[in-house]
């Protein structure tokens, strides 16, 4: 009893000390944040301040307050007060305006011809009693790097052949205009190797294009000229140089690049190293498919080319290793063609789930260099994501090759907000999930998603919007766990569903901790007696090849942080931790924060916080 009436009393002496106008609310933020070089002006594309009062109605026509910079400056002769819809703008200083609100409920701050100095810029409001919330937001960094270079991957050169291809050569801006116009970038070839002076292939983004390139006397340097500077960070891939070894040119030497000028950090790349023998290992698709999680690769497949670059490279006599990751199984292989060696069949072919074992094959002609193309169907598992690899391996090859074949996605994605609560309680209101298709139909009719949290139950009463897409659903909700049908797959536009309204059954036994959300299968580990059930349309049958017996996939690993103990333990137990910084303008609560519409500040011993503030910290409502 002592303890609240001391918390009491501790609020009224905040509220007595916060000023009336210290409560006013407005909604405040920059919709984006650039990065560029220093002492850049912003120009049209600028980062645009938003003050928005739709919902509280705080702040009246008339009322004026007051805008600076920090780490930036306008510039005072191209200042135009069109940039400011809602309110009327006067200049006062390089660095800071005032601005009188107008009839609308949003005033728009376009900093526009505004040159950022520092290495972070802010826009800074302050009230001046008017109902506009103060707060500082960042619109800008700066950066010194300007352009970057890498290579996608080293190759061997047999001492013995003409030219070897080397891998793509990307250059990427860190920012908009990073590459100069009309200088050169500079590549210069180290080594026993010069360049072929084929014609490069470049391939560019955001407008990012050589005008010329162009190669030295000796063929140890190439040249290249940007036509124009990007208004967007943009890319440029050199795709197809060539190097060939030179006369003193021995196995082991390597071949490197030195890339620099015209806004190009200075790198260093290896492309390769001179072998007496070699091999190829490479991907057919320019574009790599995508596949998804759980589905088998029905109309795209894998296709891989296995090349010798020297003659009697490849020791056919032996066992030849493709090997892909585990979660990815091999359904099929077909042979799409073959170069210098007796035609393949199925029986030189054997598959174990993720490896493919390539024997007896036979190469008459041990001048030619062999060449096999393959196509695989594969396998996806449903908790498998991320880039799709085979290594080329085995006593038949001299060293293990690896390249990316594929890439695999979760077919459907799922957004949760962490909830922080206490246990002992029914209908405890839990965060929103928002679940999306990566494409239209990725939910077929019929298919039905269960979602389980660990050790709590859900309660009745959710609610399912179709927020995006023409899919139709059906709440098949039931003993605690969260679920909908497929009536009708989307079949037009990707679907986005929001799932609102959760709450959960908290036992008085939880411990605090955090507990997951899962994707379930239809009849999982709550229906004992089934349990070789897997996830419709997300797994498959047992023991047949390229299939998984994945029954479970955790969503989120705190969906539900437990942060307080029941009803029956004191007030002694709260454990949320709140973390307090002086001057700042939101404390942190736990998983999640709360604004402050007075910024925390010291009097006589005491911190000093806004009433609201405290009062959702100690109820638990805090933002995530």
């Amino acid at each position: 009893m002592k303890r609240k009436l001391a918390l009491l009393l501790a609020a009224v002496m905040v509220a007595a000390m916060v000023p009336v106008s210290a409560f006013a609310k407005t909604d405040n933020h920059v919709d984006k944040t650039v990065v560029v070089k220093k002492d850049t002006v912003l120009d049209e594309n600028a980062p645009t301040l938003k003050i928005d009062d739709r919902e509280y109605n705080d702040f009246a026509s008339d009322e004026q307050f007051y805008v600076s910079l920090e780490g930036a400056e306008w510039v005072e002769a191209d200042f135009d007060p069109a940039d400011v819809e809602g309110g009327e703008a006067e200049l006062l200083s390089k660095t800071e305006m005032t601005v009188v609100a107008g009839d609308a409920e949003q005033i728009l701050i376009k900093l526009a011809n505004v040159k950022v100095t520092g290495d972070e810029a802010k826009v800074i409001i302050d009230a001046n009693h008017s109902g506009v919330t103060a707060g500082a937001y960042t619109f800008a960094y700066t950066t010194t790097a300007n352009a970057t270079a890498k290579v996608a991957g080293t190759v061997t050169i047999p001492v013995e052949t003409d030219v070897t291809t080397v891998k793509d050569i990307t250059i990427t801006e860190t920012i908009a205009g990073a590459l100069d116009a009309d200088k050169e970038i500079k590549i210069r070839l180290y080594g026993e190797f010069k360049f072929d002076e084929v014609e490069p292939d470049f391939a560019g983004s955001n407008g990012l294009a050589p005008a010329t390139y162009r190669y030295d006397a000796d063929s140890t340097e190439l040249y290249v000229t940007i036509g124009a500077e990007t208004s967007a960070a943009g890319k440029l891939v050199i795709k197809g140089l060539a190097v060939k070894p030179t006369k003193d040119c021995e196995a082991g030497d390597v071949a490197e690049i030195v890339i620099s000028g015209a806004g190009v950090e200075k790198t260093t790349l290896e492309l390769g190293t001179a072998v007496d023998y070699g091999m190829a290992f490479t991907v057919e698709d320019k574009k790599l498919p995508v596949f998804y999680a759980g589905r088998t690769s029905d109309d795209d497949t894998l296709k891989v080319t296995i090349k010798e670059t020297a003659p009697e490279s490849w020791w056919v006599a032996r066992k030849t290793t493709l090997t892909f990751p585990e979660g990815v199984e091999v359904v099929n292989v077909d042979i799409e063609g073959y170069k210098y060696i007796d035609e393949p069949t199925a029986a030189n072919f054997d598959v174990d789930e993720n490896v493919v074992t390539i024997t007896g094959l036979n190469v008459p002609d041990d001048t030619k260099c062999a060449e096999l193309k393959l196509d695989f169907e594969v396998a996806i598992a449903p908790d498998f994501t991320g880039d799709i690899t085979c290594v080329l391996g085995g006593p038949a090859v001299p060293e293990d090759m690896e390249v990316v074949v594929a890439e695999a996605q979760y077919p459907v994605t799922f957004d949760v907000e962490v909830s922080d609560v206490s246990i002992d309680y029914r209908n405890v209101a839990l965060g929103d999930i928002v679940i999306k298709e990566a494409f239209a139909g990725a939910l077929e009719k019929d298919t039905t998603l269960q979602l389980a949290i660990d050790r709590i139950q859900i309660e009745d009463g959710v609610k399912f919007e179709v927020v995006e897409g023409d899919i139709k659903l059906k709440d098949t909700t039931a003993d605690g766990i969260l679920a909908f049908t497929v009536d009708r797959e989307s079949y037009k536009t990707p679907a986005t569903v929001k799932i609102t309204g959760i709450e959960g059954y908290l036992e008085r036994n939880l411990p605090a901790g955090s507990y997951a959300l899962d994707l379930v299968s239809l009849l999982d580990e709550h229906n004992a007696n089934e349990v070789d059930a897997y996830f419709q349309n997300y797994c498959y049958e047992k023991n047949e090849t390229g299939y998984f017996t994945t029954k479970r996939i955790e969503l989120a690993p705190a969906y539900v942080e437990v942060v307080t103990a029941g009803r029956d333990q004191d007030d002694a137990t709260f454990t949320t931790q709140i973390k307090v910084t002086i001057g700042a303008n939101e404390m942190v609560v736990g998983q999640g924060t709360i604004a402050l519409d007075v910024p925390a500040y010291i009097a006589n011993g005491y911190t000093m916080l806004p009433v609201r503030a405290v009062a959702d910290a100690l109820s638990g409502d805090a933002a995530t």
